[in-house]
């Protein structure tokens, strides 16, 4: 790691892991398989280039389709590779899916995971509350976690227990499932709000991303602590950025009353930040928007989709902020205040997100 991302080292200089001299080779994706092995899917085109890159001139003398019907897909094993015998997550029972939670193949991992939410059967809870408690697999007492929060079965005193846990990785996760509880559990308030002392530098990172859901006064003096520490990290400052919003006129105030960091260079250029956040705010409140539709789509596509068994019902009250009348003046407002500093309506500007030219032709409710 480097902070909180990763940094990638070549393991064979000066070569590729997988190449050809065929010109046609194109890998567009790779993933790990149920046996182990790495598939790269190879789209075989004659012409990769998008159409519009092309000159006319040019593109008048190619088959733009040509090798459509030719895709791929590879399988990479080690030498002396035999295929190991192994129980399919389909036709495992719920009991094995559990087991497989520890599986050391992260397809197992994932695919049990999957089909446990998916049959929703109850019998696995008390089978995940034992794994999230005494494996000895940190990777398979977080699939545990999550597949609880996929039964809507996750306990906030589980989780308790979870942020304590001596692996980083398992106190990441139940750090970032501790703001579902955090607001009305005071116990799981208090310990998440200490997590910003936690040694790992990731758990800190998502302790600043959960504690954006809470308007707590510990709140705001966490994250000051946080920035305080970690105001020089790109990432944890960016994350306590993100998530003080609710909390931004304390969280300065705390931070200016330290005179000796508010005089550091991190610090003023942390305080500029915040307080054009805090400007913003003030900004946003004296222009609140009164159209019905903006206040349907505000409310309901901030609810958070845990159990997919429940989707349909929330995609069905989506469809409300579809009956209310639109209006293209107030869209362009809040598209040109909000969304085009990652998403521009023309042209890809090489911003966080992708055009959204082609949008205007896929309908309201696409």
């Amino acid at each position: 790691f480097r902070s909180v991302s990763f940094l990638g080292k070549r393991i064979d200089k000066e070569h590729e892991f997988v190449a050809s001299t065929d010109i046609w080779f194109r890998p567009v994706q790779f993933c790990n398989g149920p046996d182990g092995a790495l598939y790269v899917i190879d789209m075989y085109r004659e012409v990769i280039e998008h159409p519009a890159s092309l000159p006319p001139r040019i593109k008048k003398h190619l088959d733009l389709t040509s090798g459509r019907d030719r895709g791929r897909i590879y399988r990479i094993v080690p030498d002396g590779f035999e295929q190991p015998r192994r129980l399919l997550p389909g036709d495992a029972s719920t009991t094995q899916l559990v087991a497989m939670l520890e599986h050391a193949n992260g397809w197992h991992r994932t695919t049990a995971s999957r089909l446990l939410i998916e049959r929703q059967d109850k019998a696995a809870i008390e089978q995940l509350k034992q794994l999230v408690s005494q494996s000895k697999s940190p990777v398979g007492r977080v699939h545990a976690l999550h597949v609880l929060a996929g039964f809507e079965q996750l306990a906030s005193d589980v989780v308790l227990s979870a942020m304590d846990d001596p692996h980083p990785r398992v106190r990441e996760h139940a750090t970032m499932l501790a703001s579902r509880f955090a607001a009305e559990d005071l116990g799981l308030l208090e310990k998440l709000v200490s997590m910003v002392r936690d040694e790992d530098t990731r758990v800190r990172f998502q302790t600043a991303l959960s504690l954006g859901e809470l308007t707590e006064k510990s709140v705001a003096t966490a994250l000051a602590e946080l920035l305080r520490r970690d105001g020089a990290d790109p990432w944890i400052r960016a994350a306590v950025l993100c998530s003080c919003a609710r909390n931004v006129e304390s969280l300065v105030d705390i931070l200016q009353s330290d005179a000796d960091w508010a005089k550091s260079e991190t610090g003023q250029s942390a305080l500029k930040e915040l307080q054009t956040i805090e400007q913003r705010k003030e900004e946003d409140a004296g222009e609140a928007l009164e159209s019905p539709r903006s206040r349907t789509l505000v409310t309901q596509f901030t609810e958070p989709v845990h159990n997919p068994a429940k989707k349909n019902d929330v995609i069905e009250r989506y469809q409300q902020a579809l009956r209310v009348e639109a209006s293209a003046e107030r869209g362009a407002a809040i598209f040109k205040k909000t969304c085009i500093a990652c998403h521009d309506k023309d042209r890809d500007m090489g911003g966080v997100g992708p055009s959204v030219a082609s949008y205007r032709h896929r309908g309201a409710e696409f």
